[in-house]
């Protein structure tokens, strides 16, 4: 059974959640998101040919920590890729 309905094609789409409450939250996130649209920063093999494109992302939300709450607040969004 296929991963998702497009494997077939080569195509997948996936909805991914980014957070961060370390250093420059704002900062840290869009370096992830430039990280997913780099083809060599996550290298399956040497004849990898993997790419992702990052469709539409979210608004970024600033959130209070919850369980665990003597630490700084989280910036929360998500991307589809």
């Amino acid at each position: 059974m296929p991963l998702c309905p497009t494997q077939a094609k080569g195509l997948c789409t996936a909805v991914i959640a980014l957070g961060s409450n370390l250093g420059d939250s704002f900062q840290n996130i869009e370096h992830a998101l430039r990280l997913l649209e780099d083809p060599g920063a996550f290298k399956v093999s040497d004849h990898s040919t993997e790419i992702v494109n990052v469709v539409d992302t979210s608004f970024l939300y600033e959130t209070s920590p919850m369980y665990v709450e003597d630490q700084p607040s989280f910036v929360n969004g998500a991307c589809i890729v």
